[in-house]
């Protein structure tokens, strides 16, 4: 049985057994290499995860992004943290709404009551500050999924 195993001794055989080596060898690495890629993609999170935030990450993450980029103050952030929970809240209410047309009016107009809550919080400048990075961000192309900054 080991015979069988160890290279044959003739030429023409010699190439044969080389060849089907190599052949077999580069199937493996292609085999090991899609196992391989097969599972980094199952493990790519990237920074936007599959799994469903609640109202309350949502706005904890809110409220840390706005802390960095608008330099809120100890003051302001409890304030914003309100605001963006309520927000958070009443959003995860309306997504669950079947009208599309009904949805995206509630959206709006939720939208709307939290920019004038923040515009009472944030100075002229962070509010300005604010909806200039919205825009920034809605100008990007954003993969599907992604929202604006503070949208």
């Amino acid at each position: 049985m080991i015979d069988r195993m160890r290279e044959p001794d003739d030429g023409l055989s010699t190439d044969l057994w080389h060849t089907s080596n190599k052949n077999l060898m580069r199937n493996l690495l292609v085999v090991v290499l899609c196992l391989l890629g097969m599972n980094l993609s199952a493990q790519d999170g990237g920074g936007e995860s599959k799994v469903k935030k609640t109202p309350e990450q949502k706005a904890a993450h809110r409220t840390e992004e706005m802390t960095k980029d608008l330099g809120l103050t100890t003051e302001q952030v409890p304030r914003v943290r309100t605001i963006n929970l309520t927000y958070a809240r009443a959003l995860a209410e309306v997504k669950d709404m079947q009208d599309k047309e009904v949805r995206k009016q509630r959206s709006k107009e939720l939208r709307n009551k939290r920019d004038a809550d923040l515009k009472a919080v944030l100075s002229a400048e962070q509010y300005t500050k604010m909806l200039a990075l919205r825009d920034q961000d809605k100008g990007e192309d954003k993969p599907k999924g992604k929202k604006p900054h503070n949208e």
